[in-house]
């Protein structure tokens, strides 16, 4: 689940990223301060998500790692 919400969060880091891009160069040409002034917002959402999709994938890698042993040594010898 932990990586779910980790590719979740990379996609929607990814929205504020085009917000970022687009409306600090939208905001000259209308005259719009709010636009210009958008960039800090957006950066500091934008870096939320990356935040939150880092803990989420380094916490299934670390499941994954732990549950290696299991999938390696099965309980009982398999018939051949």
């Amino acid at each position: 689940m932990s990586a779910e919400i980790g590719l979740l969060a990379l996609i929607l880091a990814f929205m504020p990223g085009l917000a970022q891009g687009a409306a600090p160069l939208l905001g000259p040409h209308c005259g719009d301060r709010v636009l210009m002034s958008l960039w800090r917002a957006s950066a500091l959402l934008q870096m939320a998500f990356v935040v939150l999709a880092f803990g989420g994938l380094a916490m299934a890698l670390t499941v994954i790692a732990s549950c290696k042993g299991v999938f390696v040594t099965p309980a009982r010898p398999l018939p051949v």
